[in-house]
Parts: structure tokens; C-alpha cells; sequence
């Protein structure tokens, strides 16, 4: 979290074109460069881990579609306006600690999640993506979220195929998580109810990142952040059913206040 800012990051005012931005601290740096058809991270420093450097590129192809979203709220003067863009291949490396990871544009993708916005105070919100390859050798992906803005408004549920967006309707889970306290529960299996029944997939969570920043119920960000496997069935704007089997992939359950 970062206070005060009065628009000294300067940020750019759009999700396109040719941007790039830095920034250094005490403990590192981290430099991002963007045009319309590529996005280019670098990070170098040290961590908790030891010593870390990213080096990834993500290209987009020419033609393929993402989501934009202006969300309303019930708040006046309050709005958030967010693109999505899925199934980019990466090119790179990730070091850290140990660790030594390479990225290849064949089963690597990556995801931007861009947004400038007034919020209100409070949010509880569930957002969840993934990109793929498919047996057929086409790039598979899904958005989907629930709970942000006024749902009667907006769905952000969207599934990508072959860098074609098709939208879908309303999901939910068919078991929600009683309270974000209750840690063991998001370890179990998500179902998802769709309500045109294009989203037939079961989440198997194997990894929780679950984070607490700032002052719990005052000024915080409480997060269950889970990633797994994901497996089952979604349908195209055709009809064309799609089966999806051990796909990696996240989804979120957040608390923000601030």
C-alpha cells in the first residue's frame, strides 16, 4: 500500500500504446515497458529468499480480443475502469533464491490486469484467470469474477479462445466460504454455478497465498488467493464444447478496506 501518492508514480491514462515506468527502492528496482503489441517486466533485488531477477516478455498477438470494463458503484463519484487481457505468450526468466525458472511462449502465458479508478472504502470481491494450451494447439483462457461494483450492471465472466472472446453469464460457487477466517475451507474443491451453463469447471486448490496487509478490519487487504488445477467443460458463443483437463489457474477471494 502506498500512501499520499498525488499522482507522482505517472501513470499513464490509458491501457495502450507506448508507456514505460520505473521504480527503485532501498531493496531493488522494477521497470516495466509497454506498446500495443508486447509488455516487457524487469525486476532485480533482494528478498526474503535472497537475491532475485525477472526478465519476462509478453507478446500479443495481432487481432486477439480482451475485456474492458467501466464498473459503477453505488458510491457517487466512484468507478473503476479495468481491461483484462489473457493468453500472452512469455518469453523469460525468473530467479529467486534457489530457483531458476524459464519461460517458454509455447505453454507460458501471462496476464495484465490494468485499472484506474476511485473505489469505495469497502470491497469483498472473488476474480479468477487462467490462460492455457489446448490438445488442438489453440490458447485457452477464462475471466471470471463476482462481487465488485454493481453486479446488475456488469459481468466480467469471459471465456478466450484461439484470441477470440466469448461472453458468458452470471457464476457463483455452489458452496460459499462462510468467513475468510475459516482457512481450511478454501483447500476444498470450488464448483461454480453458471446460470447459462457455459462454465462447467471444478477448482482444486493445492496452494493458498493467503495475506493479511495492514490493520485487519480498519485498513487491510485480506486475500485467500488460491491456485490449482481446474477441469471440466465450457461452451462457445457456437455452441462448441471445450473440455479443459489439469489447467493451472488462480482464483481470489478479497477483502479490502481502504
Amino acid at each position: 500500500l502506498s500512501l499520499f501518492t498525488y499522482g507522482k508514480y505517472k501513470l499513464d491514462e490509458k491501457p495502450d500504446g507506448d508507456f514505460s515506468w520505473k521504480k527503485y527502492s532501498p531493496f531493488g528496482y522494477c521497470k516495466m515497458e509497454m506498446t500495443e503489441t508486447s509488455k516487457h517486466f524487469i525486476a532485480k533485488g533482494i528478498g526474503t529468499a535472497g537475491i532475485f531477477s525477472v526478465d519476462l516478455y509478453f507478446d500479443i498477438p495481432k487481432g486477439d480480443e480482451c475485456l474492458t470494463m467501466a464498473v459503477p458503484f453505488k458510491e457517487e463519484q466512484h468507478f473503476y475502469l479495468n481491461k483484462k487481457q489473457h493468453c500472452m505468450p512469455v518469453t523469460g526468466r525468473v530467479k529467486f533464491g534457489k530457483f531458476d525458472v524459464n519461460f517458454d511462449p509455447s505453454d507460458s502465458f501471462g496476464t495484465l490486469d490494468w485499472g484506474r479508478g476511485v473505489w469505495p472504502y469497502h470491497n469483498r470481491w472473488y476474480w479468477g484467470a487462467g490462460s492455457h494450451i489446448l490438445p488442438d494447439g489453440k490458447r485457452f483462457g477464462f475471466e471470471i469474477g463476482w462481487g465488485f461494483g454493481i453486479m446488475e450492471a456488469f459481468t466480467e465472466n469471459t471465456l478466450f479462445y484461439d484470441g477470440k472472446a466469448h461472453k458468458i453469464g452470471n457464476l457463483f460457487l455452489k458452496k460459499p466460504h462462510r468467513h475468510m477466517w475459516f482457512t481450511k475451507e478454501y483447500m476444498k474443491p470450488w464448483e461454480f454455478i453458471s446460470d447459462d451453463g457455459r462454465f462447467n469447471l471444478i477448482f482444486t486448490p493445492d496452494y493458498d497465498n493467503h495475506t493479511i496487509i495492514g490493520i485487519p478490519f480498519v485498513f487491510c487487504m485480506h486475500v485467500h488467493q488460491l491456485h490449482g488445477k481446474w477441469n471440466g467443460t465450457v461452451v462457445l458463443d457456437d455452441g462448441t464444447v471445450l473440455e479443459i483437463e489439469n489447467m493451472t489457474a488462480f482464483c481470489e477471494h478479497c477483502d479490502n478496506r481502504w
